[in-house]
């Protein structure tokens, strides 16, 4: 059975930092194993082979690093100037065991990342979240929630303020609202 205890999870937006991201990877080997980032750095990695061109295909990608496996949203990502992902997760080589795997059947999207851990009835869903100025993620959370019942853990920046949990937030925010409803349907909260 997986405990929640057995995980080590931080948590931080890097506002496109490459090399704040490598220092938190770099670091963080003996403190977490399992990191989730909001706002990767998105960048030129190198050109490819490709023979119909010589200058190759680009590829496009964030930090990489050796201790640590990448789980990264699957949709446009090689499109310069396309909507990059703006969540990343790094689960430290240790937990390979548990199969961390990417559930983009469940969702595909830049903002929410939904990935497992374990299998068969030790299955535990994770997301980390990212909020845009449109709200997009809290919108996709209260729509979906009941298609992610293994969900046991969320975070993520929600960029999103509301007097249940901020004391200078706003008495009515129907964003906060909506989030503070999924997590609670969600048994989260």
């Amino acid at each position: 059975m997986l405990a929640v205890g057995l995980f080590r999870i931080f948590c931080q937006n890097v506002n496109r930092n490459v090399t704040l991201l490598e220092s938190i990877l770099a670091s963080s080997i003996d403190d977490f194993n399992i990191i989730f980032i909001q706002e990767p750095p998105w960048r030129l990695i190198r050109h490819a082979p490709l023979g119909s061109s010589p200058e190759g295909e680009p590829v496009f990608g964030t930090v990489i690093h050796l201790d640590w496996g990448l789980i990264i949203c699957k949709s446009d990502l090689q499109n310069e100037g396309a909507d990059n992902p703006r969540v990343a997760v790094y689960v430290y080589k240790h937990l390979k065991g548990l199969w961390p795997g990417y559930c983009w059947h469940l969702l595909d999207h830049q903002d929410i990342l939904i990935f497992s851990l374990g299998w068969g009835e030790d299955l535990k869903l994770l997301a980390n979240v990212y909020l845009n100025d449109q709200h997009t993620a809290i919108q996709l959370l209260y729509e979906q929630m009941m298609d992610w019942p293994n969900l046991f853990f969320m975070r993520g920046d929600f960029n999103c303020r509301h007097c249940s949990w901020d004391p200078w937030g706003l008495v009515t925010n129907v964003h906060a609202d909506r989030l503070e409803l999924a997590a609670t349907c969600l048994g989260l909260a």
